[in-house]
């Protein structure tokens, strides 16, 4: 008996113990069940469950929020602060569970005012009805101190209904760790300056795998961006700008970009002030040219190496507005080998390597130059 009494008292030490560090189990909720109660293909506004389900799941300690198949709407964004929590947003897939923004704001707003969070969203397509918005927006307080902010957003999309109808910013972020974006496809109905497909300003380490954007006006725009970025297999169609990564001031920031195909209004890639630069079987083209054109801008980098990449591609125009390679400000340390320049037009010659006064340790080994363009 005595030894029964003892046992029973330790378990409600332990028990107290738990209670005092928070929930044992992540909270699993389905935003169609009660108390949530969303309706999806009613056309009725839904922000009120999903805003529930997710505020509910942040006091929990975290968990995962399920949207099951169906159309759900939006008649304005939503507010949600992760505080120091693990959120994953599960659909049944693209093109399945279907988020509908029918209002200029956006869908989600995590306006995070602590360190610590981690969001995934998988298997959900995001469709803006109107003008303007921004779909997914993540703001984190900051980038250096600990515990680090993280996003990982895999098999999703973002499309527009018309071309009448797009979000502004699909993807807009800051201060993230180690975010990743895996199996997306983003499709807008407007191509502009202000309108980009994933923005992150304060970014450690990202990767980019497996995507395409189309009819943005910067795929991926990447500012203040240190650590490794990594850019694999991205198609990047009828942007103006495919990639743009500034690299932060304080700390080295490298860019991997391998089998990537780009074809750009104004610019495949830009890079300023990496500390290293590795551009591999890359392939660029444009269609026409009569406007100022550069494939890669390598600015103010170091050790440059462009290697196995295809530029090619004008079918019509005046070529001679296009520049394949330009380096500039004090780039220094490039090699340049087994590249195709290949991107004559119908009339006058295309640029292959523009070399601005300043840039050093350029090194040119087996490359295919093609006729009637310049080098």
């Amino acid at each position: 008996m005595r030894h029964y009494a003892g046992m029973r008292v330790v378990e409600r030490m332990v028990m107290l113990c738990l209670l005092a560090a928070g929930p044992a189990f992540a909270l699993d909720v389905v935003v169609t069940a009660p108390p949530y109660n969303a309706v999806p293909d009613d056309g009725l506004d839904d922000r009120a469950a999903f805003a529930g389900a997710l505020n509910a799941i942040v006091v929990a300690g975290g968990g995962t929020l399920t949207v099951p198949c169906g159309n759900y709407h939006f008649t304005d964004r939503i507010t949600v602060d992760l505080a120091a929590t693990a959120v994953t947003m599960r659909g049944d897939g693209t093109g399945v569970s279907i988020i509908h923004c029918a209002n200029t704001n956006g869908l989600f707003w995590f306006n995070n005012t602590s360190n610590g969070n981690q969001l995934t969203i998988t298997g959900i397509t995001f469709t803006a009805d109107q003008t303007g918005g921004t779909a997914v927006q993540v703001s984190n307080p900051s980038l250096s101190s600990a515990p680090i902010c993280n996003l990982k957003m895999d098999i999703f999309n973002f499309m527009a209904l018309t071309t009448n109808s797009y979000f502004t910013h699909h993807i807009l972020a800051t201060n993230l760790q180690q975010p990743q974006f895996i199996n997306f496809f983003i499709d807008n109905g407007i191509r502009g300056p202000s309108i980009d497909g994933i923005n992150i300003d304060g970014v450690n380490s990202p990767t980019f795998d497996h995507g395409y954007t189309r009819s943005v006006g910067i795929g991926i725009y990447l500012t203040n961006a240190m650590g490794n970025v990594f850019d694999q297999r991205v198609y990047q169609v009828n942007v103006n700008t495919g990639l743009w990564v500034c690299a932060s001031s304080s700390t080295n920031c490298t860019v991997t970009m391998k089998n990537c195909h780009t074809n750009p209004q104004w610019e495949a890639v830009h890079i300023i002030g990496a500390s290293q630069v590795d551009l591999f079987e890359g392939m660029a083209y444009i269609s026409q040219v009569n406007q100022p054109y550069t494939d890669y801008t390598l600015e103010n980098c170091t050790n440059v190496s462009v290697q196995g990449c295809n530029f090619h591609q004008v079918f019509f125009g005046d070529s001679s507005w296009r520049t394949m390679i330009h380096l500039k400000g004090a780039t220094t340390g490039v090699l340049i080998k087994n590249v195709i320049f290949d991107g004559a037009g119908a009339t006058n010659s295309a640029t292959a390597i523009r070399q601005d006064p300043g840039v050093t340790g350029v090194t040119n080994v087996m490359n295919i130059i093609k006729p009637n363009f310049n080098f």
